[in-house]
C-alpha cells in the first residue's frame, strides 16, 4: 500500500519452486486477480521474472514436498523517484507497511522516519491536516452508524479495498450508491467529504472526478430492486424446505428456478468461471431496475453492477420478476450457514446489505439424527443417491464418533474464537455433498457468530421447527415470516404439510443422552446470542 506501490514495479523471481503444469495438489500455485472472488492460477515458472500487482488480490498456496524461494525485488521508473536518498553498504533499512526507518552507521544516526505512507500522497500531509483527516473518519463512521442502511465494519472495508487499488472508481462508486442510495451518497460526498476517509490522494481524486461525472451524465434518482429479497442460509435438516413452500405459497412470491442454487459454497468455482451473454446481461440488467428515473428528462444512464450479481439471478425466474414488479423472490440452500464469513461475503457482494436472511433451528440433537436419516435413505434422485453414498453402511454413532474426534482437535468449546472454528472446521468440510459434519452442524452460535461479522443482527429472522409443529402456531410463525419479508401478514398458508419429511425409527437412548450432554453448553451460547430459552433443548 501506499507511495511505494503506487510507482514501484513488483518483481517476483522463483529460484526453488514446483513445476507449474502439473497437479495443483502437488505443486506451488499463486493465484491473483483483481478480486478475491475472481483471482486464477497464474504460472510462477523457475527462473522467470513475473511481475506483480501488489495492490491486488493474490495468494500462494505451497501443495509442494519442499519449500520454495522467491527472489522479490521492487524498481521505479526514473520518473516516479521521489525524495531520494543514497544509502552506503553500511546503512540498515527498515521497511513497515506503511513507513520506511533508516539507519546509517556512519553516521551514528538513530532510527528516523524517511516516509510515512499513512496517507499516500506525492506532497506530505501536515500534523493538523492529518488531525483534520482522522476527525473526518470519525464523523463519516458515526453518520453511516446512524443511517443503519449499512455496517460499519463492511463499509470500512469496501473503502480499504478502493483505496488498496483492489476495486475500480466505478465499482467502488456502485458499491456507495447501492449501500447508501442517491440522497446519502449525496450527503457523503458533498458535506461529510468522504474522500477524506480515501488515503491513496490518486484514488481519492478519481473518486471526486467519477462523481462529478456521474452527476453531470443525468440527474437521477436510484430505483434499485432489490433481487433476491431474501435468502434462508439454514440450517439443514431444520425445516427449510418447508418453510421455503409456505413462503412460496404467498401470491407476492415468486419462486426461484431451484430452491438450493448453492451459488456460493458448492458451485462457487463453477460460477467464477462463467461468462454471461449480452442477452443475459441485458435482461438481469433490467429486472434490477437499475435504469435510472431521471429528472426532467429521458436518461437511463446507470452504474453497472458487479458481475456476481448479475450471475447470481441466473437461479430466479428473471421473466416473470420483470412482468410482477411489486413481487419479491428468495432461496434457500440450508449449506450457507455452514459456509461462515466466507459465504456471507460472498453473498454481501451478489446481493447487498438489504437482502433478508432467515434461519431456521431446531433442537441440535434430533437435527443430527434426522441428518443420518437423510444421508442413509438410498432413494431419491440418482446426484442424491451418490452424494449419500459417502456415508453409506455406517452407523449414526461411527458418524458422530468422526465428527467429534474432528471437534476435539481443533479443541471446540462454547466460548471459543468463531472465526478459529470458522478457518480449523468448517473451511475444511468437503463441498458438494452433505454427508458430513452430523455434530459440528447442531454449533449454531459459532457459527451464526461468523455470520453476524458481515451482516448487522436486524437482517436476520429466525424460526424454530418446535413452532411449526401445530397448524395455529404454524400460521402465527408465518405471519412474523410475511412480516420481516414485508408483505401482506394476513395471509394464511394453504398447504400445512410438512415437506422433505421421513419416518424413521426413535435414536438409540444412549446416542441422544450422549449428545444432549454434549450440545447443553451450546445450546446456553445460543441463547445468550438470541436472548431466547431452549431450555427443552437439553431436558427432554
Amino acid at each position: 500500500t501506499g507511495l511505494w506501490s503506487t510507482r514501484s514495479h513488483r518483481v517476483h523471481v522463483p529460484l526453488v519452486t514446483s513445476s507449474q503444469d502439473g497437479s495443483e495438489q502437488e505443486e506451488v500455485v499463486v493465484r491473483v486477480g483483481p478480486l478475491e472472488s475472481e483471482m486464477k492460477r497464474a504460472p510462477f515458472q523457475f527462473g522467470h521474472a513475473v511481475e506483480l500487482n501488489n495492490r491486488a488480490k493474490h495468494e500462494v498456496e505451497n501443495n509442494w514436498n519442499k519449500n520454495r524461494v522467491h527472489l522479490i525485488f521492487d524498481y521505479l521508473e526514473e520518473s516516479d523517484m521521489v525524495n531520494c536518498i543514497s544509502l552506503t553498504t553500511e546503512s540498515v533499512v527498515e521497511q513497515t507497511r506503511r513507513q520506511i526507518f533508516v539507519h546509517d552507521d556512519s553516521s551514528q544516526m538513530k532510527y528516523s522516519k524517511l516516509y510515512q505512507f499513512e496517507v499516500d500522497a506525492a506532497a506530505d500531509w501536515s500534523k493538523e491536516e492529518e488531525e483534520d483527516r482522522l476527525l473526518r473518519t470519525e464523523v463519516i463512521l458515526n453518520w453511516v452508524h446512524s443511517c443503519k442502511t449499512v455496517p460499519v465494519a463492511e463499509f470500512v472495508a469496501t473503502c480499504t479495498r478502493f483505496s488498496n487499488g483492489e476495486c475500480m472508481t466505478k465499482e467502488f462508486l456502485t458499491h456507495l450508491l447501492l449501500a447508501l442510495g442517491h440522497d446519502k451518497l449525496e450527503v457523503a460526498m458533498k458535506e461529510l467529504n468522504i474522500t477524506g476517509m480515501i488515503t491513496d490522494a490518486e484514488r481519492a481524486d478519481s473518486l471526486k472526478v467519477a462523481y462529478e461525472e456521474l452527476m453531470k451524465s443525468s440527474k437521477w434518482a436510484p430505483c434499485l430492486r432489490q433481487v433476491p429479497n431474501f435468502v434462508i442460509i439454514g440450517a439443514m435438516k431444520c425445516g427449510t424446505t418447508s418453510l421455503y413452500d409456505y413462503i412460496c405459497q404467498h401470491p407476492k412470491v415468486i419462486r426461484a428456478r431451484q430452491k438450493e442454487p448453492h451459488v456460493f459454497d458448492w458451485k462457487w468455482e463453477r460460477i467464477q468461471k462463467l461468462r454471461l451473454s449480452n442477452d443475459v446481461v441485458k435482461k438481469h440488467r433490467e429486472v434490477l431496475s437499475l435504469q435510472q428515473k431521471a429528472i426532467g428528462s429521458e436518461s437511463t444512464e446507470s452504474p453497472t453492477p458487479p458481475t456476481l450479481q448479475l450471475k447470481y439471478l441466473l437461479a430466479f425466474d428473471v421473466e416473470q420478476l420483470n412482468k410482477n414488479a411489486d413481487s419479491i423472490t428468495g432461496e434457500a440452500t440450508p449449506s450457507y450457514l455452514l459456509g461462515g464469513a466466507k459465504v456471507a461475503r460472498r453473498l454481501l457482494y451478489a446481493a447487498g446489505h438489504k437482502v433478508k436472511l432467515i434461519v431456521t433451528l431446531r433442537d441440535p440433537t434430533l437435527r443430527a439424527f434426522s441428518h443420518f436419516n437423510m444421508t442413509c435413505d438410498m432413494s431419491g434422485t440418482e446426484a442424491q443417491r451418490k452424494a449419500r453414498g459417502h456415508v453409506a453402511g455406517k452407523s449414526f454413532e461411527e458418524l458422530v464418533s468422526t465428527d467429534l474426534k474432528e471437534l476435539e482437535k481443533i479443541n471446540v468449546s462454547p466460548a471459543m474464537n468463531a472465526k478459529v472454528f470458522e478457518d480449523e472446521y468448517l473451511s475444511k468440510l468437503p463441498q458438494g455433498h452433505g454427508s458430513h459434519s452430523y455434530v459440528g452442524r447442531g454449533l449454531y452460535a459459532l457459527q451464526l457468530k461468523r455470520w453476524f461479522t458481515v451482516y448487522p443482527r436486524s437482517s436476520f429472522h429466525f424460526v424454530f421447527l418446535d413452532n411449526m409443529s401445530k397448524e395455529d402456531e404454524l400460521h402465527e410463525e408465518m405471519k412474523g415470516v410475511f412480516s420481516f419479508l414485508r408483505i401482506p401478514d394476513s395471509y394464511q398458508v394453504e398447504d400445512t404439510k410438512r415437506k422433505n419429511a421421513r419416518k424413521y425409527k426413535r435414536m438409540p437412548q444412549d446416542m441422544e443422552e450422549k449428545l444432549r450432554k454434549f450440545y447443553a453448553p451450546y445450546n446456553r451460547e445460543l441463547e445468550k446470542l438470541l436472548g431466547c430459552d431452549l431450555s427443552h433443548w437439553t431436558s427432554k
